[in-house]
């Protein structure tokens, strides 16, 4: 019982509230490595429970290299999840006025 507590405890997100924290994954980066990342950016609790769980899972395979906006609200499957799915483009707004050219 005392161990499924504490791997479900540690699953959990850090804190409540919405704060968004914008994430980079660089090209070639490992599991570990962005472990570490989350858990110094405190997105995570456990950063060795976050590379057993992708090891596991498969999701170190994955990961995608680009910038990903995460929140310490979000618990650890929802964070491996966003994770492994291509970053969103960021949108631009151009305003051409009228009579000007490029």
């Amino acid at each position: 019982f005392s161990l499924s507590y504490y791997i479900y405890n540690q699953t959990q997100a850090p804190k409540k509230e919405y704060i968004p924290t914008s994430f980079l994954i660089e090209k070639g980066q490992g599991v570990q490595e962005i472990g570490e990342q989350l858990k110094e950016k405190n997105l995570i609790k456990n950063k060795d429970l976050f590379t057993i769980l992708c090891l596991l899972s498969g999701a170190w395979t994955k990961f995608k290299p680009g910038s990903y906006a995460l929140s310490p609200n979000m618990n650890l499957f929802q964070i491996i999840k966003t994770l492994t799915t291509l970053p969103k483009a960021k949108e631009i707004t151009i305003t051409i006025k009228e009579n000007e050219s490029m």
